[in-house]
């Protein structure tokens, strides 16, 4: 009790001089400026060390090895921060800009040094996103684009060395988003109707090229529940598996109305 009673009378004490002191104001462009360094990578060999940092405002690759400290900035971009890049090997590194803020981000490599920078999509009014970065990899990634169609977007595996591109999953109109495996196989889909929330449709078969129909209904055994508001029904080799996830919420925008499904729908996405 002694030594609650002391410091009682010590933060009594204190007090007058702890108000009188003003609050230290923070500059709102602190809460909105780059941060000096962010996005750490290592290169798939473990031999390099990879940050993005400001460079004239604008966020750029920076690489250095893992045992050293001679940082080199490797990109010069000056419209627009790098914020999703990737390692290829040791010696190469891809990433994705748009041109001064338009959306339409495009996918370009770089070596290690800073040369031979290329951008792999060059086409105008074409949009490309990453599906997969293939970690496992040396040379290739999976992207989205809208490169057929500026509605929809297919899925492409491009060679980031020697720039190759191959259209591997083709919309059907209905897809707004893509799963594959670490070996580059789109293994899911994504999409959306009407007051549904998203739906995914798996399959255990073996996937490679364009459109393969999910059509046919497989044969359901008993639901297993993975919560209130959704269940997996698994299927047998060969047939699709699906996730059915119930009606959104529209009061809170969140949460799924227990027990009420959509009926099924098919849907095609990948052929093997």
């Amino acid at each position: 009790m002694t030594f609650v009673r002391r410091l009682a009378s010590l933060l009594v004490l204190a007090a007058p001089a702890l108000a009188a002191q003003s609050p230290k104001t923070i500059p709102v462009r602190d809460f909105f400026r780059n941060p000096a360094k962010a996005y750490f990578q290592v290169s798939q060999g473990g031999k390099y060390v990879s940050y993005t940092e400001p460079y004239q405002n604008r966020m750029n690759i920076v690489v250095r090895p893992v045992a050293g400290t001679d940082a080199k900035r490797i990109t010069s971009i000056t419209d627009r921060d790098i914020n999703s890049y990737g390692w290829k090997g040791d010696d190469r590194l891809f990433f994705f800009k748009d041109s001064g803020g338009n959306e339409n981000f495009h996918l370009f490599t770089v070596d290690r040094t800073g040369t031979k920078q290329t951008d792999l999509t060059p086409m105008p009014k074409v949009r490309v996103d990453l599906v997969d970065e293939l970690i496992d990899n040396p040379t290739d990634v999976l992207v989205q684009m809208n490169r057929r169609d500026s509605t929809v977007f297919d899925v492409y595996r491009v060679n980031v060395v020697t720039g190759d591109t191959t259209m591997i999953a083709r919309n059907p109109g209905n897809i707004t988003g893509w799963v594959a495996d670490h070996r580059g196989r789109i293994r899911g889909a994504t999409t959306t109707a009407r007051r549904w929330s998203s739906r995914r449709y798996a399959t255990r078969a073996r996937l490679s090229t364009a459109t393969q129909s999910m059509s046919s209904r497989p044969r359901w055994t008993e639901p297993r529940h993975l919560s209130h508001h959704r269940q997996v029904r698994p299927a047998a080799a060969g047939h699709p598996v699906a996730v059915r996830v119930g009606e959104s919420s529209t009061s809170t925008g969140s949460g799924f109305a227990a027990g009420r499904w959509p009926r099924w729908r098919s849907a095609s996405c990948c052929r093997s």
